[in-house]
């Protein structure tokens, strides 16, 4: 809607009928019904352009809450979740909770059982954890409650199948050497021992040095005596039972 066209369209209007009317009368009337007319378009183009822009800023409005919803549901979710999740997760920390079936708790309680003669109930506790690992102590320990039944090959067998997947195992070494040792195979113990030995191992050294004696070979036996007795790291009441073979065997 242009204004000035319609502004100029009035006046040549005016001035078609100003032969027929007084001047004076054609210009009064004709200014009266112009400014009239003016104000109604100026009020009908600010009506016209306040709907617009009132339109457009609804719009604009509803669109930037969508984007926001959107927003909020697609990613702040997600990081409330996240952050939740942490939060949890170090409340939970803060607790000492309890693990009861740890190998470690069953161990104990397996062992604990040996201890009593309670050997059904601690081989109990021995398969629920050779069921979770390979836990040594608990081979170990299943390999003693057979000895102690008076089953040595089936001892004998666990702990040389121990060994054949655990070679570097001190523990597993030593409890075989003893195996053997005890069922009067004093050379595979020897040779089980001498491992340990090498290796720095006190224990390892002062069983080889026992063997060699029941061997009949005291002088080596002497010597791994007097080596473990300059040992700094040889407990004391070893070393007074190795002081006593020193003194036996040195006559």
């Amino acid at each position: 809607m242009n204004i000035f066209k319609e502004i100029k369209k009035l006046q040549s209007q005016s001035e078609g009928k100003k032969g027929e009317i007084h001047p004076f009368t054609v210009v009064k009337k004709e200014k009266r019904n112009l400014k009239k007319y003016i104000y109604f378009l100026l009020f009908l183009t600010l009506v016209l352009y306040g709907f617009i822009f009132y339109t457009e800023f609804f719009n604009k409005k509803q669109i930037s809450a969508k984007k926001k919803e959107k927003f909020i549901t697609e990613i702040n979710i997600s990081e409330i979740s996240k952050n939740v999740k942490s939060s949890v997760e170090k409340t939970v920390n803060k607790f000492d909770i309890p693990e009861v079936n740890t190998v470690e708790s069953l161990f104990k309680k397996g062992y604990e059982a040996y201890k009593k003669g309670n050997f059904t109930e601690a081989l109990y506790y021995i398969k629920l954890i050779l069921s979770k690992k390979d836990y040594i102590p608990a081979i170990i320990l299943k390999a003693k409650i057979f000895e102690k039944e008076g089953l040595h090959d089936r001892a004998r067998t666990i702990l040389e199948e121990a060994y054949y997947k655990y070679p570097e195992d001190k523990d597993i070494i030593l409890s075989l050497g003893e195996i053997y040792e005890k069922e009067g195979a004093l050379i595979v113990a020897r040779d089980m021992y001498k491992i340990l030995s090498d290796k720095g191992y006190i224990e390892g050294t002062l069983h080889l040095a026992k063997v060699y004696e029941k061997l009949g070979e005291n002088k080596k036996a002497l010597i791994l005596y007097k080596k473990l007795y300059k040992d700094p790291n040889i407990p004391e009441s070893i070393k007074e039972e190795v002081e006593k073979k020193i003194i036996l065997l040195g006559k």
